[in-house]
């Protein structure tokens, strides 16, 4: 036993001499982001959610008076005119009032996943999107566009519609449906008529 173990330790040493030498390199590199930051690189073509809440409501109200007054006074003249015209004093008067107002209020909830199709010099996603449902013959159509900052995206990869700058978001129906809800051409004749 006492003979083998200097063999030991002279084998283990050339097995430590011959191994290639490990090199090591840093996990970061220049382009690597600080742990700390918790902003996210996006790039064209990457999906996002738009959680669309809007609320709106618009009301206007108009009231209007006025009164005009006026008055005339004729005299007969001589001669034959004088049985034609005879005196007159007239006094007219006209008084109007009036008063409008209309009252406008939606909601409108749903989500849809739209695409990053730009991202412009400041970093700002141009994203957009659009959905069809055709259910029973109705056609449902709903489409957003708009400007995402990256620090708006959740975790979940979802943004709130009230987040989006220059958003446009349409939401719009065809079908059995959407025409039972607008009036006939009969009730439309009538209404533009009185």
């Amino acid at each position: 036993m006492r003979g083998r173990l200097p063999v030991l330790v002279f084998l283990a040493t050339l097995v430590v001499l011959a191994a290639p030498a490990a090199w090591g390199d840093s996990l970061w590199t220049a382009e690597s982001r600080s742990i700390y930051d918790d902003s996210r690189q996006f790039k064209v073509g990457d999906l996002l959610t738009i959680v669309v809440m809007e609320k709106s409501s618009a009301s206007q109200a108009v009231n209007t008076n006025g009164d005009e007054k006026s008055a005339f006074n004729v005299n007969a003249g001589s001669g034959f005119l004088q049985d034609l015209i005879p005196n007159m004093d007239k006094e007219f008067k006209s008084e109007y009032q009036g008063s409008g107002k209309t009252s406008r209020s939606g909601v409108l909830t749903g989500q849809l996943t739209v695409t990053v199709t730009g991202i412009d010099a400041n970093g700002v996603l141009l994203v957009e999107g659009r959905q069809k449902i055709k259910v029973n013959g109705d056609l449902q159509e709903f489409y957003v566009r708009g400007k995402v900052r990256p620090e708006d995206v959740s975790i979940f990869n979802t943004v709130v519609s009230s987040c989006l700058a220059d958003a446009y978001i349409e939401y719009k129906g065809e079908g059995a449906s959407g025409d039972s809800a607008k009036p006939g051409i009969i009730t439309r004749i009538f209404s533009w008529l009185f």
